[in-house]
């Protein structure tokens, strides 16, 4: 049988009340990601923001919005929880550090080709392309089957080809008469 005494000697010991912190900082953190992102859907679909940025070629940016705070946030409480347990040792902050490093390169690629993208976009709005127009783009022709601010959907005999908006600023690019 179990005392009072060894009782309130596990309630008091620095194991408890650590595996306790833990636990609060991740219920904390489930439950504060789970309302700041439904706050970041609502917030977007209120400005207008979503329907904006689905017009221009993004099909799901509430869900990319929403993803991005959840696990960042879900990251940072692991990383308190580590923190809290005393685990967190120089071995796992390098390993930290690097994964976060390595994310961020990737980060860093992914946004730069999509500035560029964006960056793009007013030439070929310039260019009077718009959708259902025939051309030829560098060695595709097809229609125009939407003209996004990240790319351009062109319908070929072969299928739909997507083309970043970078690529068709650069590219030697014909406009063909309509059939009929």
């Amino acid at each position: 049988m179990v005392s009072l005494l060894e009782v309130r000697t596990f309630l008091e010991s620095s194991f408890f009340a650590k595996a306790a912190a833990v636990s609060i900082i991740v219920i904390a953190s489930i439950i504060g990601a789970h309302f700041i992102a439904n706050f970041a859907d609502a917030f977007m679909k209120k400005s207008g923001l979503k329907a904006w940025l689905q017009k221009r070629g993004i099909k799901n940016p509430a869900g990319i919005v929403e993803y991005s705070i959840r696990y960042l946030i879900y990251v940072i409480a692991f990383i308190l929880a580590l923190f809290r347990l005393g685990i967190f040792t120089p071995v796992i902050a390098l390993a930290v550090i690097a994964i976060g490093t390595l994310a961020a390169f990737i980060a860093y690629f992914e946004v730069r080709n999509r500035f560029v993208d964006l960056l793009a976009w007013p030439v070929i709005k310039k260019l009077g392309l718009a959708q259902g127009d025939l051309v030829k783009i560098s060695d595709f022709d097809g229609k125009i089957s939407s003209v996004g601010i990240f790319d351009l959907r062109l319908e070929t005999k072969s299928g739909v080809i997507i083309l970043p908006n970078r690529l068709v600023a650069k590219s030697k690019l014909i406009k063909l008469p309509k059939r009929v």
